[in-house]
């Protein structure tokens, strides 16, 4: 893995970090309490960021390995599936059964 991958990959989990434990208030009341419009506009801001940073990952992995050309309507799917499968210069990112699930 390239110095600039492990950075990347690094700064993402950093800020993934950040976000869960800036998020973990809120995350604990609504287990208990219904949320309001503002908690719920709130989270749904919170899932997104999430997801942008794990796909930023993603995309960093695919790039670095120069495995993946992500273009079309279904090149999320694409981009999970490729980092699913191991390769022969790294593992697999993330198990088959996620991807399936």
């Amino acid at each position: 893995m390239s110095p600039e991958l492990c950075s990347a990959v690094s700064l993402e989990l950093a800020q993934l970090e950040r976000l869960l434990t800036g998020f973990a208030p809120l995350r604990r009341k609504v287990l208990s309490t219904p949320p309001d419009l503002i908690e719920i506009v709130a989270l749904a801001g919170y899932l997104h960021s999430f997801y942008n940073g794990i796909e930023n990952i993603f995309k960093r992995i695919a790039k670095d390995f120069a495995q993946t050309r992500l273009r079309g309507d279904l090149w999320h799917r694409e981009l999970l599936t490729s980092v699913a499968q191991p390769t022969e210069q790294r593992p697999a990112v993330v198990s088959r059964e996620l991807v399936a699930g």
